[in-house]
């Protein structure tokens, strides 16, 4: 319930949220992902929440690590969906390198395992903030983009 009422603005509710993530770690792949979502939605600032799960969130950057309670495949899309939402949210705080590199690294991580539902959101939020990414973020997506073969 506290994912429903972060979306429907009630942030007041967001220490309990974190809280409840911190001590069920089955939930936190999932409690990162609705509030990065919700704050994504909002425009809210959540960044000392990133700073608390950093640890968990750079173990999801390399999609090696797939929490026992989830099927391989379903923590993989996860992690994915959450790298994105992270991406978007840097992207939208104008946070340009932060963002293009986790939105890189997803769309690396997309093709590798395969993921279409990904690279497509990859490309969607890529293209989206295209005409800010650095001569190097364009370089490197057109390397990453390059490698897929049909």
């Amino acid at each position: 319930t506290y994912f429903y009422r972060i979306r429907k603005g009630e942030w007041n509710v967001l220490p309990k949220f974190v809280a409840y993530i911190s001590e069920n770690e089955e939930e936190v792949l999932q409690g990162l992902f609705m509030i990065t979502e919700a704050a994504n939605i909002c425009d809210v600032d959540v960044d000392e929440v990133f700073t608390q799960f950093e640890e968990q969130i750079s173990s999801y950057v390399e999609l090696n690590w797939v929490p026992d309670y989830y099927s391989e495949q379903f923590g993989v899309d996860y992690c994915l969906r959450f790298l994105i939402e992270l991406a978007v949210y840097h992207l939208r705080r104008q946070r340009y390198d932060t963002g293009f590199e986790w939105i890189l690294r997803s769309l690396d991580k997309s093709i590798k395992v395969k993921s279409d539902t990904g690279f497509i959101k990859c490309v969607r939020v890529f293209e989206e903030f295209r005409h800010v990414a650095s001569t190097n973020a364009q370089l490197e997506y057109s390397r990453i983009v390059k490698e897929v073969k049909t």
